[in-house]
């Protein structure tokens, strides 16, 4: 499990890291396995262990290790992110007001027991792609060999986006970026994300290509040049179940706060192509409002 190809930071890397984590539990009949290490030093395995889903005891007699060890692996978990920390901690939150399937998606759940439900429609590409009704996903979807789309032609990706917003899904948030797209998506009832999602890909994919091809609009390139409309973005997309509530948090910030690591705009409120839900962006790290009781 090399760090450079699991980096929980892109989505290729949080894949590795989930298959590596459900093949350590398999191996071990289902359960999370427990590391114990008396001996621990600076804390190299309990972190390893950690990030591959095991719980790690570990302690060290040397004074200076054991708070080296402390700082490597339970002051980052205990004290890092503190917005995080703040709403996962106890406070109330908007999503109080979204719906009964959305709290439901929220409530913490491993692996193994999505696996095991009945209702699991589990297929496989190159990614694996798990549907489960009621559930909120996170995906992302890129371009075919990394075309950046013009800007015009962004609110055309976003539009879409938003074209089954209240109808097919709901959309909690999402970013379009040049080469890629990032979103929180809800489908409603028996809508399933697959084909909600080739709709939006194959609508944006002929319009972008057509208008490339026009040559109407800045940013239009050559005829050999513009991507074929199927071959616009690339035919798979990553998605993945959120599993709880600080699952969703974490992923909200990321897909906030893509175009700003990217150098494309200094704050996230100047990216005209972010969409944020009025009531989910009430659970922000901006703050969260008291609704009543803190969900469990």
């Amino acid at each position: 499990m090399k760090w450079e190809t699991s980096d929980p930071e892109n989505p290729q890397g949080r894949e590795v890291l989930r298959i590596a984590r459900e093949l350590v539990q398999a191996a071990y009949g289902g359960q999370t396995p427990v590391v114990l290490d008396p001996f621990a030093g600076g804390g190299a395995i309990p972190l390893e262990a950690g990030r591959l889903g095991c719980q790690a005891i570990a302690n060290d007699y040397n004074p200076v290790a054991y708070l080296i060890l402390r700082a490597t692996c339970e002051f980052p978990q205990k004290y890092g992110k503190p917005g995080w920390r703040k709403i996962v901690g106890g406070q109330a939150s908007s999503l109080h007001e979204t719906s009964a399937s959305s709290l439901h998606s929220l409530e913490p759940t491993d692996t193994l027991s999505l696996f095991n439900h009945p209702g699991l429609k589990a297929t496989r590409r190159n990614f694996p792609h798990w549907e489960l009704e009621g559930r909120i996903y996170y995906v992302t979807f890129s371009t075919w060999d990394r075309f950046e789309v013009p800007e015009f032609q962004r609110s055309v990706v976003l539009n879409a986006l938003l074209h089954w917003n209240g109808k097919k899904v709901r959309l909690h948030q999402a970013v379009v970026m040049p080469d890629h797209v990032h979103a929180l998506i809800e489908p409603i009832g028996s809508h399933e994300l697959s084909k909600v999602l080739h709709s939006i890909k194959s609508f944006t994919a002929n319009e972008v290509s057509k208008a490339l091809r026009a040559g109407k609009m800045p940013g239009s390139c050559r005829l050999e040049a513009c991507p074929p409309s199927q071959h616009l973005w690339q035919p798979e997309s990553f998605d993945r179940i959120i599993r709880d509530r600080e699952d969703y948090l974490q992923k909200w910030e990321y897909i906030r706060d893509n175009p700003v690591k990217a150098g494309i705009c200094k704050k996230h409120e100047d990216y005209p192509w972010l969409y944020e839900d009025d009531v989910m962006k009430q659970c922000s790290l901006e703050g969260c409002p008291q609704l009543g009781s803190p969900m469990s």
